[in-house]
Formats: C-alpha cells, structure tokens, sequence
C-alpha cells in the first residue's frame, strides 16, 4: 500500500496489517510522519513505533535512529519499509496514526534526497 492510497482511505482505512514503503521525516519537536514524493502536497500518515519492541528488532533500531540524540535539532529523514497496523482519522488526529511493528529496512536519506 502506497502513502496515497492510505491517506485516501483514512476514514476508513483496512483492517489488519499494511505494508508499508515511504519517506519517514522527524523534526525536534514534530510527529513522525511517512510521506511518499508522488502523492499530492500535505498528503501523510502520522507514526509512531509499537510498544515493547525488542531491542534487538529492526524497528527498534529504526526508533532509535529516527529519534536521535535530544541535542541534534536536524531534521531526520529515512526511507524505510515497514509493516504495522493504521487507527482512523478522527477530529484529534486528522492524518490517524499508523503503528509501526515491523521493519523490513531503512536507510539515511543524503542531503539531496531530503529536499
């Protein structure tokens, strides 16, 4: 499934696990959020990981690297394939929430990526 094709059914969205391919973005103080380049502009899904992710897992590794140090203000930008499951939009959270179980790979956007 697509950034697109999710945002699209947000009302709504299926049940059970989606995979995932995307553009994920973190400033210092913003959401996470997955993004893809051929949607529309402001089309994203907010994410964030699972809860008790073994440590050793991929997508604890991927948390860990999108977070960052506290200290670094940069905006951090992967390109990631994941697997997770997608709670509606609703008047709270307009974008709804993806949570991100299972991570295929990520891989640091360079400079010129992120643009």
């Amino acid at each position: 499934m697509t950034v697109c094709q999710l945002y699209a059914t947000r009302q709504s969205p299926p049940a059970g696990e989606i995979r995932l391919k995307a553009s994920a973005y973190m400033g210092p103080r913003d959401e996470a959020i997955f993004v893809d380049h051929h949607c529309p502009p402001r089309t994203a899904i907010a994410f964030r990981f699972a809860d008790h992710l073994p440590p050793t897992s991929k997508a604890a590794q991927f948390d860990r690297a999108l977070t960052g140090d506290v200290m670094d203000v940069s905006l951090r930008a992967f390109d990631a394939e994941v697997i997770g499951t997608y709670t509606a939009a609703s008047a709270t959270s307009p974008r709804g929430l993806f949570y991100v179980d299972h991570v295929d790979w990520f891989r640091k956007q360079t400079p010129q990526q992120s643009r």
